[in-house]
């Protein structure tokens, strides 16, 4: 027996993995190893844009370009990750480079990135892009994206 916790588990030598997975199944009617059952995978959009500002009310108007953009994917049927809105107003509580760095490695699963109109504005945003165009993830306008919302 390896070397676990006294937990229900490990007083009844039950594999807690197996009981899940079949608890899981009974329950929903799926596999328990595909979490998402027999829902269509949606598509993630990622969104882009400068967040930073000279006043707080710039970083205010920064974040509600992207919320913009961001409820229209969600409209049209994207799971969206909008760092602005994760991140709103959270500056100080860690570096600048460490929000990066994660919305970096969020960044690696979008299917697809939407800039906002002034994302050349942002040394971050620019950075964005660069790395999603080496991964092939394509990077498009609000418009392209959404066509005429």
């Amino acid at each position: 027996m390896t070397n676990r916790p006294k937990g229900f588990a490990g007083r009844h030598n039950i594999d807690a993995g197996a009981l899940f997975r079949n608890n899981y199944a009974a329950i929903f009617g799926v596999n328990g190893s595909n979490r998402m059952g027999k829902h269509k995978r949606k598509k993630i959009a990622y969104v882009a844009g400068p967040y930073s500002g000279k006043t707080a009310s710039e970083i205010h108007w920064n974040i509600q370009r992207a919320r913009t953009i961001a409820e229209a994917l969600w409209k049209h049927g994207y799971a969206v990750i909008c760092p602005h809105m994760n991140s709103d107003f959270m500056d100080g509580v860690v570096p600048y480079s460490d929000f990066m760095d994660g919305y970096l490695e969020i960044l690696r699963y979008a299917d697809l990135v939407v800039v906002t109109d002034n994302y050349q504005d942002s040394p971050g945003a620019l950075e964005e892009i660069a790395l999603a165009e080496q991964w092939d993830i394509p990077v498009l306008s609000r418009s392209e994206a959404l066509g005429s919302d």
